[in-house]
């Protein structure tokens, strides 16, 4: 084998070595990021979905106690398991009024994970196994 072959060798095994320490370190646990003893629950519109890996997510316009407009950001988890559990990718558009319970994020006030949401035809869809 030439120097020239060993040094590619090494170059792709560093760049995969890379990419997968890149990959790991992007995914993050529940527990990590969301506090499951915070529960959150609010009605609102939803502004925006993002409906890829490795997690869904959707953005709700909520109104507070105070009258005030809180821009709520709800994590769920990948596509396939939303499949899985009875959701469709046209379940939630922008425009609808849910409601959604979940845990909130420890960095944030208003990012939360979403557990449970109830779509406008009334039908309750669930992202996470209760907690």
């Amino acid at each position: 084998m030439t120097d020239s072959c060993r040094a590619l060798i090494r170059i792709v095994a560093l760049a995969c070595a890379l990419l997968a320490a890149g990959s790991v370190a992007a995914h993050h646990s529940f527990s990590g990021q969301f506090n499951a003893d915070d529960p959150v629950s609010f009605e609102g519109v939803v502004t925006r979905i993002e409906w890829q890996n490795p997690h869904v997510w959707f953005y709700v316009d909520a109104v507070d106690e105070d009258g005030n407009v809180v821009h709520w950001e709800a994590e769920t988890t990948n596509p396939n398991t939303l499949l899985r559990r009875g959701w469709k990718p046209d379940d939630l558009k922008v425009g609808d009024r849910v409601k959604v319970e979940g845990a909130r994020a420890f960095c944030c006030d208003n990012v939360m994970n979403a557990r449970n949401v109830v779509l406008p035809d009334g039908r309750s869809v669930f992202s996470r196994d209760a907690r």
